[in-house]
């Protein structure tokens, strides 16, 4: 495969990390800024630059390691600063604004996934199929990489890390109702009823940064039938 030129591949690392940073101050400050962005990758995507689903996974994996999602520990003798950087968090950063951050780019990556495809089709050059959504858009950015998602979320130890409870319930506002719709209201029902079981309740795995974070969480478990696409979903170029 022919590599493409290396001036392309900065433009498209470039735009990577501007998508990132303005997840990181206006997506974190309001999810419905995430949809927008969320299409134009697509768009993009979906228009031949592939190569931009690589480079935009890869970085944003970099900042936040909550998109596998993965929560290292920090190894015995390990410098924090050091330590600290591996988890994408300031050396001066608190708890609260490191979740903050986190979250707005965590709230990107599953705006990314959840971008309606069908919405493009009209617009395409091309008659879209399956080999072209496999050769234009990596699994990771895939929306079958929610299911994923969720499923790593919840393996020990990341329940018990503080950012989970706030990114569980992103996961559920951002693409929860496309799960519903895609994997099966039982299929998914029965992962939320487990989470606020063992999560939440009973079990209490889940601790979050906050209790508060935790009765966010209940809250939006307790009710699945108010669980509905984002209104900001529907955002048109």
């Amino acid at each position: 495969m022919e590599t493409a030129p290396k001036p392309y591949l900065y433009l498209l690392s470039h735009m990577s990390k501007a998508l990132i940073k303005q997840a990181e101050s206006e997506v974190s400050a309001t999810a419905a800024a995430a949809f927008p962005l969320g299409r134009v990758v697509y768009l993009l995507l979906l228009h031949g630059h592939a190569a931009l689903g690589d480079i935009l996974f890869a970085r944003l994996n970099k900042k936040c390691p909550w998109v596998i999602p993965h929560y290292p520990r920090r190894a015995p003798e390990q410098p924090r600063d050091e330590y600290e950087k591996s988890t994408g968090r300031g050396s001066d950063e608190s708890v609260q604004d490191y979740i903050a951050r986190m979250n707005g780019i965590i709230t990107l990556y599953f705006a990314i996934l959840q971008t309606p495809i069908a919405s493009f089709v009209p617009d395409l050059p091309y008659q879209l199929t399956k080999e072209h959504l496999i050769s234009l858009v990596p699994a990771p950015l895939r929306f079958t990489a929610a299911w994923s998602w969720i499923a790593q979320a919840l393996k020990d130890p990341l329940p018990g890390a503080p950012p989970i409870a706030t990114m569980l319930r992103t996961w559920i506002e951002i693409v929860g109702a496309e799960a519903i719709q895609v994997f099966g209201a039982r299929q998914v029902g029965k992962i939320f009823e487990a989470i606020l079981r063992e999560g939440v309740v009973e079990g209490g795995k889940i601790k979050g940064d906050s209790e508060s974070a935790r009765q966010q969480l209940g809250m939006v478990l307790s009710n699945p039938t108010a669980i509905t696409h984002p209104e900001a979903r529907v955002w048109e170029i």
